[in-house]
C-alpha cells in the first residue's frame, strides 16, 4: 500500500462521491489499465494496482471512514496493506471482473467462471472464514476437487456394480447352458 496515494484522486472522484460513483470510476480505470488489455505494460499494471487499492478502501464504508479520518495509516492499522499480486485483485473483486465477461479478450490463464447457487457461495465463504482456504478461488478449487473425488468414488462403485452384474450374467449363462442345449445358451 502506497503512503503517498490519494485515493480520491486516483479514482478521479471527490470525497462526497457515492458508492456507485466510486464503483463506476473504478470499473472505467480497471478496463483501461487491465493487464490483459496491456500485456507487459508496467505503467498500466501500476495504475491498475493503484486503482484497485483505492477502490478497496473507498468502496468499504469502514475503511473509507478510517481513511478520511486518519489517512493510509488508519487503514493500515485496520489490517489492510494492499494487494500482493494481480491475482489477489481478481480474487477480491471477482464480482466486478466476472461482470466484464470477455471484455478483455483472451481472459485470465487457468481461470474458469462458473455460476453457483447461494448454498455453494456460503460453503465457499465458510472454508475461507474457517481458515481452511485463503481465498474464495482457493475455496472453490477445493470444493471442485472434493466434487471430482466424490464423482470418482461414485464411478468406481458403479463400475464395481457393473462388474458384479456381468459376473452374475455369466453365472446365469452357465446355469442355463447346463440345463439347456449349448446353442440356445450362446444366444443369451
Amino acid at each position: 500500500m502506497s503512503t503517498r496515494l490519494i485515493y480520491y484522486e486516483v479514482l478521479g472522484v471527490n470525497k462526497n462521491s457515492t458508492q456507485e460513483e466510486v464503483k463506476r470510476a473504478y470499473v472505467k480505470l480497471a478496463r483501461r489499465y487491465h493487464p490483459d488489455k496491456n500485456p507487459g505494460n508496467e505503467e498500466a499494471e501500476r495504475k491498475f494496482r493503484e486503482a484497485s487499492e483505492a477502490y478497496e478502501v473507498l468502496s468499504d464504508p469502514e475503511k473509507r471512514k478510517l481513511y478520511d479520518e486518519s489517512g493510509v495509516k488508519g487503514v493500515r492499522d485496520s489490517g489492510f496493506f494492499g494487494f500482493n499480486t494481480i491475482e489477489d485483485i481478481f480474487n477480491r473483486f471477482e464480482d466486478i471482473f466476472g461482470k466484464f465477461g470477455n471484455f478483455f479478450g483472451k481472459g485470465r490463464d487457468n481461470v474458469v467462471m462458473v455460476r453457483v447457487d447461494q448454498d455453494t457461495i456460503e460453503k465457499i465463504d465458510q472454508l475461507v472464514d474457517a481458515g481452511i482456504c485463503k481465498s474464495r478461488s482457493e475455496s472453490a478449487s477445493f470444493l471442485i476437487d472434493e466434487g471430482i473425488k466424490a464423482c470418482s468414488e461414485l464411478f468406481a462403485k458403479i463400475n464395481d456394480k457393473l462388474r458384479q452384474i456381468q459376473h452374475l450374467k455369466n453365472e446365469l449363462k452357465d446355469i442355463i447352458a447346463d440345463e439347456l442345449d449349448d446353442d440356445f445358451a450362446e444366444n443369451l
